[in-house]
């Protein structure tokens, strides 16, 4: 039994030390949940848009580079003005992740094809801009 113990708590060491890379996730709502590295090779593609779905005062304080803002309270069928293209690349992010689902799950139930549900602020590394 001590042996079992011993061996269960270093499996449970060695595995919740490790983060959560490339992932890509299909999800039941219509849109895909990827993980941050896979986004971030997302965003070196010209036609993706990045979508940050915080409150304009959120937006204004850093986003990631090239982010275009539409809160979340924002996101209904109006939102085709700006995001037109139904089949083009779209990443969405929040402030710690329970927006971008929300966001991701309303995009793709106004039809659009390409939602990729990216997380947070909190998971990325890379350079800011602020407006």
């Amino acid at each position: 039994m001590k042996k079992f113990v011993l061996i269960f708590a270093m499996i449970l060491l060695f595995t919740t030390g490790c983060e959560e890379k490339n992932v890509i996730e299909k999800t039941n709502a219509g849109y895909t949940h990827i993980s941050m590295d896979v986004a971030e090779e997302y965003m070196k593609e010209e036609d993706t848009i990045i979508l940050d779905v915080r409150t304009e005062e959120e937006y204004q304080t850093g986003h990631i580079k090239g982010a275009i803002n539409i809160p979340l309270h924002a996101i209904d069928g109006t939102v085709v003005a700006r995001l037109k293209d139904y089949n083009q690349k779209i990443l969405v992010y929040c402030e710690s992740g329970n927006r971008s689902v929300q966001a991701s799950a309303k995009l793709a139930s106004l039809g659009y094809k390409n939602v990729y549900e990216i997380g947070g602020m909190d998971d990325y590394d890379g350079e800011l801009s602020q407006s």
